[in-house]
């Protein structure tokens, strides 16, 4: 488990102002925190996607393509951030072949393992609670799982972003490959960007 601090400034009367810091914890995803990481994808999607997309984008993505991953759970490939045991975001990544949890009912190869040494180990499921967006959340997610698919023998890693995510990604070394679109079960398409990185 790793530890994030966040620094909170908080205006007191008069011209003084407060510093105080919370505790972020990072650990493995359990298959009991299901229900809340639904909820919690819910609110993110919902919370912070609709600069980047339509309300029925937004909408059609909630429902159909953003899930729990329980295979990444299974796998201890998936994290969570909390705060006084308050989950507050989510992200991990695999070493199987999807890049979504859609892929598991239209791709054949969805779940098919990865060769470390050819293929780029998959980055997945971001989610942070819009309370706590753009705090270093995700980043910190990030880095345990660029950490961890290094020590499981892979040097590069690839992703889907969504339009929302792009920002934090691009500061974080991934590089634009080129856009990928899906289309869902009620007919309507997002689009997205895949990028990667090399890992060191």
């Amino acid at each position: 488990m790793s530890i994030l601090w966040l620094v909170h400034v908080i205006p007191q009367e008069g011209t003084m102002l407060e510093q105080t810091r919370t505790a972020v914890a990072v650990r493995h995803a359990r298959l009991r925190d299901v229900p809340v990481l639904q909820t919690l994808i819910d609110q993110a999607v919902r919370g912070l996607m609709h600069h980047d997309y339509t309300p029925r984008q937004v909408d059609s993505a909630a429902r159909y393509l953003f899930a729990v991953e329980t295979r990444l759970i299974e796998d201890r490939t998936y994290y969570v951030a909390e705060v006084n045991g308050v989950l507050i975001g989510a992200g991990g990544w695999s070493r199987r072949h999807a890049f979504s949890s859609y892929e598991y009912g239209v791709s054949k190869n969805a779940e098919a393992y990865l060769d470390p040494r050819y293929d780029a180990a998959r980055i997945r499921a971001y989610f942070v609670h819009p309370a706590f967006a753009r705090r270093g959340i995700a980043r910190e997610l990030l880095a345990t799982s660029e950490a961890d698919a290094r020590s499981n023998g892979f040097w590069q890693t690839e992703l889907i972003a969504s339009s929302t995510g792009v920002p934090l990604y691009e500061k974080a070394g991934y590089t634009a490959l080129g856009e990928e679109s899906v289309t869902l079960t009620d007919g309507v398409t997002l689009t997205g960007l895949r990028m990667m990185k090399f890992l060191n």
